[in-house]
């Protein structure tokens, strides 16, 4: 841990508690209308899409292939979403699947408090380092490093633009409350996911669950239990009864020749 990682935690913190409070204050300044909401709920799904789509499936897991520019892009989108960054989120993730539920897990609720893996793991001054033996498959893209160090220009991009087009319900709306929202949401996917609720289809050594709650709200991404037994698939659902919108939505994308790999190795549950 170096006094960079210690000076980083802080400024992502800063940055944390301060879009809550603009999102709160911003709700009572500009109001709460259907279109904000729509606007939010937009915002809101494209960002979760690229996350659990982009940062997830396909940069941690290899789960689809894609060619170079569409891999660019939904690395972009999913930086919007300000879950810190492309290579840390690999090197991380990859780090709480090898060592799921012991005390080596970034965040394991078995081992720490509740809150803190939810969310007081992110801005751990020990949890800021990337490993960059882990993310050799990716260092090699200059654009994905170039995303990595300077992620910050496309967020300031992004949340300018809604302000430009929706004035002041584009700032509030678009960007700080569905970001906020998103953030807690797939935090759920740490704490929730791994202690609380939900059930488990496979019995294995670490904590991970399903919850048909955070599958919702993550377009799929709740089926985490089923995740955990078969980290690379692309699907992550067992049956019918477990919808997976992300998985529909890569099929649709092999159709069109985005995607031109699709790994499915989950194993299929009757019911």
């Amino acid at each position: 841990m170096t006094d960079r990682d210690r000076l980083g935690a802080c400024i992502e913190l800063l940055v944390f508690l301060t879009l809550h409070v603009v999102a709160v204050i911003g709700i009572g300044l500009v109001g709460i209308s259907i279109e904000a909401i729509a606007l939010a709920a937009v915002s809101y799904a494209v960002r979760v899409w690229a996350v659990a789509a982009g940062f997830h499936r396909y940069f941690s897991h290899h789960s689809f292939a894609l060619g170079r520019p569409a891999q660019f892009v939904i690395a972009l989108l999913a930086t919007l979403a300000m879950q810190k960054r492309v290579l840390w989120w690999v090197s991380t993730h990859r780090k709480h699947h090898l060592h799921a539920d012991t005390p080596a897990d970034p965040h394991s609720p078995r081992h720490r408090s509740f809150a803190y893996s939810h969310c007081g793991w992110l801005f751990d001054p020990a949890n800021q380092a990337i490993d960059p033996k882990r993310v050799r498959d990716w260092t090699r893209f200059p654009e994905l490093v170039w995303l990595q160090r300077f992620a910050w220009v496309p967020v300031a991009v992004y949340a300018t633009t809604l302000s430009v087009l929706f004035g002041a319900t584009g700032f509030v709306w678009g960007f700080a409350v569905s970001t906020v929202i998103l953030w807690h949401s797939i935090l759920t996917t740490g704490s929730f996911s791994h202690r609380l609720g939900g059930y488990r289809n496979f019995d294995l050594a670490d904590d991970s669950r399903n919850n048909r709650v955070i599958a919702l709200m993550l377009l799929g991404e709740g089926w985490h239990n089923n995740h955990h037994r078969a980290p690379s698939s692309a699907r992550h659902a067992t049956s019918w009864r477990e919808p997976d919108p992300i998985y529909w939505s890569l099929l649709g994308l092999r159709r069109l020749g985005v995607v031109t790999r699709l790994r499915d190795t989950m194993p299929r549950l009757e019911g």
